[in-house]
């Protein structure tokens, strides 16, 4: 299973380690020219931590793999030659400089899914020598488009992979190896059977033990656990926050529903709770993921939503803010809530590390071309189905 974090100083000594396995592997195999024994140099990974680009894969503690996550234009990307983009308006980030210890496995997987997280277009290169690279590209969805220079004028292999509903219908979360977690897209089709509860906005959880459980059995329930391997259990949400939770050590995962009112009554924190009393689930040592549900800037409430985070001891400075004079018939001003954060704080503060949380930040209102949102389509919309699964 992979931590993936932001890269620190204190990281550059395993970096560079990881980058001289790399060079040696592709001296191994054939490719001879790239990444010369100066590159990356420790000044570029420092480049890159400045700029919070840099991304380092963790295994027990230990450095494994790294990467770069550029959002934004690409300035060798501008001219390619004998091919084309497959999409060249949209904006895009690019992975750079991925690298592996020889005994890390699922690694560009994880980089990948990471990343479509947080982008839907990523762009990648590779140099010509590079057969290993070339087949990890195409085999993750990538599309060969051209020809690039690099600022040195030499050549590279392009690629781009577009998420969409269509291409994509299900957004991956990186919670590492032995499970999987996704959301549905718009009419995005299920890849296999998931259960699935009656949500009522509680905070009601059930503890999933038999692979015989039905629907009509979950009546008003907002979460479940289970340790069933190979079984899957979901949450549907239109707005409201997921909450997708997976404990490496004991094969233990949790759909969490936690819409504002769950989320006042804090049922991420039961939920752990229920998780430690079953299983032994200690939280910081559990990965979760915040999917894609309505953000801060569009999730507009009245004076009421505000006090009951307020009497749920929330910390307001962080989840609330005053955007001023209420625009009628928009979104603009009033008091605005980050479910993203509150849930987060929910997690952090029952013992979840940091770096262990993935906010994916996609929100549901903003992007109603690509999702569901009830308070942009009313509430009889369809659902976003949020679900996870042990890899048995």
């Amino acid at each position: 299973m992979y931590i993936i974090r932001h890269t620190t100083d204190a990281d550059i000594p395993s970096l560079m380690e990881v980058f001289r396995e790399a060079r040696e592997q592709m001296r191994a195999d054939g490719n001879m020219h790239q990444w010369p024994d100066s590159y990356p140099s420790e000044e570029q990974i420092r480049f890159d931590i400045a700029r919070d680009v840099s991304y380092v894969m963790e295994e027990d503690g230990g450095v494994v793999a790294t990467f770069a996550f550029i959002q934004g234009i690409e300035p060798t990307y501008d001219k390619i030659y004998e091919g084309e983009w497959v999409d060249d308006v949209l904006p895009y980030a690019t992975i750079h400089r991925i690298a592996k210890r020889h005994t890390a496995h699922g690694v560009f997987k994880s980089c990948f899914d990471f990343c479509l997280s947080r982008c839907r277009n990523l762009r990648i290169d590779t140099h010509a020598d590079n057969r290993i690279m070339q087949h990890v590209i195409l085999s993750n969805g990538f599309r060969y488009c051209g020809i690039i220079h690099l600022a040195n004028g030499a050549e590279r292999l392009a690629y781009q992979l577009i998420q969409t509903p269509e291409t994509q219908p299900l957004l991956y979360f990186p919670l590492g190896e032995g499970v999987e977690a996704f959301s549905t897209c718009r009419d995005g089709v299920l890849p296999y059977p998931v259960l699935q509860c009656h949500q009522v906005h509680d905070e009601q959880i059930a503890v999933i033990d038999n692979p015989l459980t039905t629907r009509d059995e979950l009546q008003g329930i907002d979460a479940m656990v289970t340790d069933l391997p190979s079984f899957a259990i979901g949450v549907r949400t239109a707005d409201c926050v997921p909450v997708l939770v997976y404990d490496p050590v004991h094969k233990a995962v949790a759909a969490i529903h936690a819409g504002w009112r769950g989320t006042v009554k804090h049922i991420v924190s039961k939920t752990l709770d229920v998780m430690h009393a079953r299983y032994g689930t200690e939280p910081a040592a559990v990965v979760a993921a915040i999917g894609p549900s309505i953000g801060p800037d569009s999730f507009q409430v009245g004076d009421e939503v505000v006090e009951a985070f307020r009497a749920a001891c929330f910390p307001m400075a962080l989840i609330h803010t005053w955007r001023g004079e209420r625009m009628p018939g928009s979104m603009q001003g009033g008091h605005h809530i980050d479910l993203w954060e509150a849930n987060a704080w929910l997690l952090r503060t029952s013992g979840v590390q940091e770096r262990n949380i993935h906010i994916c930040g996609i929100c549901t209102y903003e992007h109603n071309d690509r999702f569901y949102s009830a308070r942009r389509e009313g509430i009889r919309c369809p659902r976003i189905i949020n679900a996870i699964k042990i890899i048995g």
